[in-house]
């Protein structure tokens, strides 16, 4: 169903399975599309681990990503975004590169999101940077990271 459209759109097609790659990729797919409806915050919290097992945090001076919000509380909704908090100590350059990295994510997932449920978005992450003195001040969303109330979901830490 498109809500934007007010139709109901189907296709029916065979995808072809070209290499063990795009196998994975697709059964992963399909985990991910088998969510069950009411539990929306499934889907954005693996694409979230997804994103943060293909960001490179060296070539991007990451620390950490960590999943905040309503999909870190499990009440996202088919309309929610996906909230990230990421530990950054890196050049502006570096945060530009990291900046676009994370924008072709989120457009991504938007679309895929609109695919699934008809809701339009202009993209689905809510990127948030913190760096270290942030933490030392627990100032702004770096208050989350190890906080007992309503703390920050650590998706992947870089070893010191």
């Amino acid at each position: 169903m498109n809500a934007d459209l007010e139709k109901a759109v189907a296709y029916i097609d065979h995808i072809p399975k070209a290499d063990k790659v795009s196998n994975s990729i697709l059964e992963e797919m399909d985990d991910a599309k088998n969510i069950e409806n009411g539990q929306e915050w499934k889907w954005r919290h693996y694409m979230a681990e997804r994103i943060s097992d293909k960001l490179d945090f060296k070539a991007y001076a990451v620390k950490g990503v960590y999943l905040i919000g309503s999909t870190s509380s499990c009440t996202a909704r088919l309309n929610s975004d996906i909230d990230l908090l990421v530990h950054f100590q890196g050049t502006e350059k570096q945060k530009e590169e990291l900046d676009t990295w994370l924008k072709g994510w989120s457009m991504a997932l938007s679309e895929l999101n609109y695919l699934k449920t008809g809701y339009h978005s202009e993209g689905l992450l809510d990127v948030h940077y913190v760096t270290d003195q942030d933490i030392k001040d627990k100032s702004s969303y770096a208050i989350k990271i190890n906080s007992v109330y309503d703390p920050a979901t650590p998706l992947r830490v870089a070893e010191d």
